[in-house]
């Protein structure tokens, strides 16, 4: 045991055993530790004392910790190092033999330690490996009593051609002979490589080169250096090759196989080189080959319900048991019309959904991180089913969810199909619309209450991605918000909404749509309204909505379906009805900031029955 006594000559002693400081009644003069006693009345110490010493100052408790782990395990202070030579010398062979030809080659060797004393140095050659024996090598060279520690080169000439040589390092003082650790082999002909067979993705199925060598010269294992290249990632699109490979002892060739990955993209036919590098042999021809690896293409995943949640994520929700990755292509059909989060921040490459009559929730959030926006590589089909955003979450005054995706390709949504994020929005009374009393939700257009209308519209009429707010009545909650950017063309025959949430009175507020694709076609509703309600109750402002169209010439002609942004409609005279929201258009050749506003609240009931209403 390891006992510190520590008193700096008032106060309360301190006592570390093994390191650890224990407790100590203030003016103590011993310390009962069990099985050993030590301290003033008592004359033994369970055991032997190894070691005792006295300090004229009082240790403190680091240093009390530190002594007794260096006695107590020389690994947590005492970092070990390469080995340290005592007497004897140390030697390797260096970077092995280099400049070899038919008849010659340079054996390199290096000097670690002359030991303690005066060294010589020793090179030893020959057709057959003579181990640690001198006299059973055919060849020697000897650098003479004292060498200094460093890099020693012997040039080995009238060697036979297509041969296999051993050689080794040695070196000697007074303390004895050490040896280089193992012979190395070098031999006096050509290495080269061939190509045996191409890799693919599928299965994955291997690739193969073959390395050779000169079929004189296959005693002793040959190591063969080479370098890789081609349009294929070393390591990303297969596995890693070290740059090093062996032919074992007796043979004159070895495999060297390329393992591809599966990795879910579309990349086409990428190729592995490998090329003989510099090494103890000489490089004949060909000293490069070419092998390809066939590309998979994409994976293509069908939901299913299997699987006890509703996550994306969850591989056994997913035919095959395997969730997808990036660059899978997704597939709903009519196999279940099991609902679904999307809750998986990947890249995929085509979406297709018909036949599939449940709801798909993309769980894409605002900000700068995170999931914050679905995207999808090449064509998004949703023939059936509805997609819609996660719910903002009740009782806050910020922006947290929203329905973002990116297509790289073409939209179509069918008639059957709904993207729709109604009442998605802010809480019933929450958002920067919501009204102070009872009234309905503003947003692009301001809400009703009572008689009055409220100014509290908010957002971007050109780039619109804000929620609507909701309103006084309970649980009227405003709309969502859906953010699609398109690549190429959107084909729209179905709804498109983003209402808010509205039967009873003050009404959510519409929430916003912002559509930007190559061209747009189709006659689908595209709505952003505020929520309705029954007679004599009050409406919520029409949310925002914006479209834009980037191919060249392109306009709106080929859309014919309505467009809306109106306020809330309600079934009665005396209903206070509120301000439409915006509808922005801007088509080809006109900028960010140019284009067709619309304000338009052509609601139900005539205008001679409207309370009140501005447009």
């Amino acid at each position: 045991m390891h006992f510190v006594w520590s008193y700096g000559g008032s106060g309360t002693p301190s006592l570390y055993v093994n390191g650890a400081k224990l407790p100590v009644a203030a003016g103590a003069t011993s310390y009962n530790v069990p099985g050993s006693f030590i301290g003033k009345g008592y004359d033994f110490v369970g055991g032997r004392i190894d070691e005792v010493r006295i300090s004229s100052i009082e240790r403190s408790s680091n240093w009390v910790c530190a002594c007794y782990m260096n006695m107590a395990s020389n690994g947590v202070f005492n970092p070990y190092g390469a080995p340290e030579y005592g007497g004897a010398p140390g030697v390797n062979n260096g970077i092995g033999a280099t400049n070899v030809t038919l008849s010659s080659a340079d054996l390199n060797g290096t000097l670690v330690s002359t030991g303690m004393f005066d060294t010589a140095v020793f090179a030893y050659w020959g057709p057959s490996d003579g181990g640690t024996t001198a006299s059973a090598w055919a060849n020697t060279n000897t650098w003479t009593s004292p060498q200094s520690p460093g890099d020693f080169t012997t040039h080995a000439a009238g060697l036979s051609a297509n041969t296999a040589y051993y050689y080794r390092f040695a070196a000697t003082n007074q303390s004895g002979t050490s040896w280089a650790s193992a012979s190395s082999v070098f031999i006096t002909g050509n290495v080269w490589i061939n190509w045996r067979s191409d890799a693919s993705e599928i299965g994955p199925t291997p690739g193969t080169f073959t390395v050779y060598r000169v079929a004189t010269a296959t005693n002793g294992a040959l190591a063969v250096n080479y370098a890789v290249g081609g349009t294929a990632g070393n390591g990303v699109d297969y596995a890693t090759l070290t740059g090093s490979i062996t032919i074992p002892d007796g043979t004159d060739a070895v495999a060297l196989v390329v393992s591809p990955y599966y990795d879910h993209f579309l990349e086409g036919t990428e190729t592995v080189q490998v090329t003989v590098a510099s090494g103890p042999y000489m490089i004949g021809a060909p000293s490069n080959a070419l092998l390809s690896i066939a590309d998979a293409g994409t994976l293509s995943l069908t939901w299913n319900d299997a699987g006890a949640n509703a996550l994306a994520s969850t591989p056994a929700n997913w035919a095959g048991g395997v969730a997808p990755v990036a660059g899978d292509s997704v597939v709903l059909d009519g196999t279940t019309s099991k609902n679904m989060t999307w809750d998986l921040n990947i890249p995929i490459q085509s979406w297709y959904q018909v036949g599939y009559l449940g709801t798909v929730t993309v769980a894409t959030i605002y900000g700068p991180a995170g999931f914050t926006n679905l995207t999808i590589l090449g064509d998004c089909t949703i023939s059936n089913g509805v997609l819609t955003q996660v719910a903002n979450p009740a009782y806050v005054n910020y922006e947290t969810n929203r329905l973002s995706v990116s297509v790289g390709g073409n939209l179509i949504v069918g008639s059957n199909a709904a993207i729709d994020v109604t009442g998605q929005g802010y809480w019933a009374a929450y958002g920067p619309g919501a009204p102070p009393g009872n009234a309905a939700a503003a947003h692009g257009g301001i809400g009703a209450g009572n008689g009055s209308l409220t100014e509290q519209c908010y957002g971007s009429i050109v780039a619109p991605t804000d929620l609507g707010s909701g309103g006084r009545g309970n649980p009227y909650s405003g709309g969502g918000a859906i953010r699609l950017m398109v690549s190429g063309t959107v084909r729209h025959d179905g709804l498109m909404c983003a209402n808010g949430q509205g039967g009873g009175y003050y009404t959510g507020s519409g929430g916003s749509i912002y559509l930007v694709a190559g061209a747009l076609t189709g006659s689908g509703a595209i709505l952003a309204s505020g929520g309705n309600g029954p007679a004599t109750h009050s409406m919520a402002g029409g949310g925002r909505i914006s479209l834009a169209v980037t191919n060249a010439n392109a306009d709106f002609s080929g859309y014919t379906g309505p467009v809306q942004a109106y306020s809330g409609q309600s079934a009665g005279p005396t209903a206070y009805n509120a301000g439409a929201g915006t509808v922005y258009l801007r088509q080809a050749g006109q900028g960010p900031n140019e284009g067709t506003l619309i304000l338009d609240n052509t609601i139900c009931l005539p205008p001679a029955t409207r309370k009140s209403a501005r447009t």
